[in-house]
């Protein structure tokens, strides 16, 4: 039997701008010593290194960006912990403000504000066992004969 390709991290670069709900209507926000508090969507699994917990407390390069603009703006953040699909459909309704690290599409550019320029980059690639002798030749019918995991509406570019 053949060893499974574990998981596609991801394929080649995308940035990974924040993302806003443009409809934010100021009076529904909380406010918390004068500021508007905006709601930013996290999976619970986290997306390393953008973010991620560490002994309970949430880390990484975009947790780093967001506290940034709360020390230098008139925003305050609540985190809300939900499933990549429940936090898509949220933000679109405008029930939940942002979501970080969310790759830009045409379709996801009509539904969705996305704040440029981008703070981060990634490089998606496949890995497999390290005791697998298989070598990509860069043709991705290749891939056919293996099971390759994936994030539901994630977008891989």
């Amino acid at each position: 039997m053949n060893i499974f390709i574990k998981i596609i991290l991801l394929l080649y670069v995308c940035s990974f701008p924040v993302l806003a709900h443009t409809n934010i209507k100021l009076n529904e926000q909380l406010s918390v010593q004068g500021k508007t508090v905006l709601k930013v969507a996290i999976e619970k699994t986290g997306y390393f290194p953008f973010n991620y917990k560490e002994k309970g407390e949430l880390k990484g390069f975009s947790i780093d960006i967001i506290e940034y603009f709360k020390a230098h703006s008139n925003y305050d953040f609540e985190f809300v912990t939900l499933p990549w699909p429940r936090t898509l459909y949220l933000v679109a309704q405008g029930k939940v403000d942002l979501i970080l690290t969310l790759f830009k599409t045409p379709k996801r550019e009509q539904v969705y504000h996305f704040i440029e320029p981008s703070y981060g980059y990634e490089m998606n690639q496949f890995f497999t066992l390290a005791d697998n002798k298989f070598e990509f030749n860069g043709q991705l019918k290749q891939l056919i004969p293996y099971s390759i995991g994936t994030v539901r509406e994630y977008s891989y570019g």
